[in-house]
């Protein structure tokens, strides 16, 4: 199984895919990052089951994470899409989002 990660912040993209791949260590699974959104739609346009999950940023240039999500499901309905949201959310400003229903997105 491959996992993709998408996300413009180059440093935080190889952080993520060195933790991903040291966590899945003792599994055969393979970590493919992008940083940007119509990257990694061509890639799923052209096999859209080639990733287990994609891991998404929401702000990014050309195109924002949420509308990336949209056109990935459109390609299959299936595949997980964890939201990354940005740093600059404290805690505190995070409370909304859990009372929401959005709980499952993960802070950078």
């Amino acid at each position: 199984m491959k996992l993709a990660v998408c996300d413009d912040d180059m440093i935080f993209l190889k952080q993520i895919k060195k933790e991903l791949e040291a966590y899945y260590s003792s599994l055969d699974i393979g970590v493919e990052t992008f940083t940007l959104a119509t990257e990694l739609l061509e890639a799923v346009e052209k096999n859209p089951y080639a990733y287990g999950c994609v891991f998404m940023d929401i702000e990014m240039p050309q195109m924002d994470g949420m509308e990336a999500t949209r056109r990935l499901k459109a390609l299959n309905q299936s595949l997980p899409v964890v939201l990354l949201l940005l740093r600059r959310y404290s805690y505190l400003e995070r409370i909304p989002l859990i009372y929401q229903g959005k709980e499952g997105r993960k802070m950078k």
